[in-house]
């Protein structure tokens, strides 16, 4: 894909961040991580690799779940008390 194509898509899915978010306000932040993911990644994403939109959205639904396995271990489920400030205070 080019770096026009790629913006292209970016600009798709803030649009369609914008027109959904009255009526879905979950897939409209889910429309806006993903223009936010390719517009922070696009010098990785700007290659031959990825061929199709759906092509980078595949590689972005791998990184998110990458990244909520990762948030996982950083900061387990506790009590009821918030397991993230335990985990930060704790000596």
């Amino acid at each position: 894909m080019t770096g026009e194509e790629i913006t292209e898509i970016i600009e798709k899915y803030r649009k369609l961040a914008q027109t959904t978010e009255r009526f879905n306000g979950e897939r409209a932040h889910n429309y806006e991580r993903f223009a936010d993911y390719l517009e922070d990644n696009n010098h990785f994403v700007d290659d031959d690799y990825y061929e199709t939109e759906e092509d980078l959205l595949e590689e972005f639904k791998e990184v998110e779940s990458d990244m909520g396995a990762q948030w996982d271990n950083w900061f387990p489920e506790g009590d009821d008390d918030d397991s993230i400030s335990d985990f930060l205070t704790k000596e």
